[in-house]
């Protein structure tokens, strides 16, 4: 949604984000003051952004590794839970193949984009380094 956002930069325009629940959350519900950066037609918000306080809102797991969205979805078989198959997640939609990691690359820029961001907006008094004030 926004590609020009600091957070977003190097992102291609199709990316994949693991998630593991279906958030209740819309568009429209999302206040004054907060920018929308990622949004899905299937999931809903992924991430916000609160420029006035420098934070972003992310309400999926790019910080999934491999098979954190497998053993969740294992876990919600065992247990009888009626669950979808995580779409896009397995080769040909098949749990009994691997999954596959398609987010490690966009997840690492956003984490680099993110300490930039802070980095770069975060006013620094020279004179305070050491210092306990």
């Amino acid at each position: 949604n926004a590609p020009a956002s600091p957070y977003l930069s190097g992102f291609s325009d199709d990316f994949i984000v693991p998630f593991s629940r279906w958030t209740e959350i819309r568009g429209a519900d999302i206040p004054a003051g907060l920018d929308l950066l990622m949004d899905s037609d299937e999931t809903g918000p992924c991430m916000l952004a609160e420029p006035a306080g420098n934070r972003l809102y992310m309400f999926n797991h790019i910080e999934y590794d491999s098979f954190s969205l497998k053993e969740e979805y294992d876990r919600d078989v065992a247990a009888g839970t009626p669950i979808e198959i995580p779409h896009g997640y397995y080769p040909s939609n098949d749990p009994a193949r691997q999954p596959l990691n398609r987010w490690r690359s966009h997840a690492h820029l956003l984490f680099g984009n993110w300490i930039n961001q802070v980095y770069q907006t975060t006013a620094y008094d020279l004179e305070a380094v050491g210092t306990a004030g």
